[in-house]
């Protein structure tokens, strides 16, 4: 992802995407302290999808913004989502940079015995907080092909998915048209979805 870009959904069964623009906003409706998250008892997510930038240790909904702090969420706050608002079964896939890296050393390299930390990576804390299932990638990830080939972005600008300035970041609340991929740094670092399931 570009700097000072936000790509962030969430999927909460059929109801399809819900823009949210303050990390506590996520905080409430997957802890069940507000008007969104009210009928969280008896509709439970079962899927949520995060497409971010990420850091080792924390995914940046706001990164490069004015106002990055407000929408960081970390080790810090990940204890304040509440997993009763959460179906048994339930999956977490991280689209974020490194949310499957645990090692805060390990940057555009890893050396062969450098541990990667996956059980001290922010994903592994989302699992064991929430009590679900997450796929996390401990590489960056790839977002160049999302809005479509150069083709499909120059010439057919009508399939183009709509997009929102947030705080001075651009957002598409409805999705991209096609889904990150892996990128293939730090280098020594294990490609594609680490799978985190609750250790406690």
């Amino acid at each position: 992802m570009k700097k000072g870009n936000v790509v962030y959904k969430i999927l909460i069964n059929k109801a399809g995407a819900l823009l949210l623009t303050k990390r506590s906003e996520t905080l409430r409706l997957a802890g069940g302290n507000s008007s969104v998250s009210a009928g969280r008892t008896s509709d439970k997510i079962t899927h949520a999808e995060i497409y971010a930038h990420g850091i080792t240790g924390s995914i940046e909904f706001g990164y490069n913004t004015t106002n990055a702090a407000t929408y960081r969420l970390d080790a810090s706050n990940v204890g304040d989502m509440n997993s009763a608002a959460f179906s048994a079964g339930a999956l977490v896939t991280s689209y974020a940079c490194r949310t499957g890296l645990g090692n805060t050393n390990i940057n555009e390299f890893a050396f062969p015995f450098e541990s990667l930390k996956l059980n001290e990576s922010l994903a592994a804390k989302i699992a064991n907080t929430l009590g679900v299932t997450v796929d996390a990638m401990a590489t960056r990830t790839n977002y160049s092909w999302t809005l479509g080939t150069w083709y499909e972005r120059h010439l057919f600008t009508n399939l183009l998915p709509k997009q929102v300035n947030v705080d001075g970041a651009i957002l598409t609340p409805n999705g991209a048209n096609l889904s990150p991929i892996e990128a293939t740094t730090p280098i020594g670092v294990p490609c594609g979805f680490f799978r985190f399931t609750p250790k406690n």
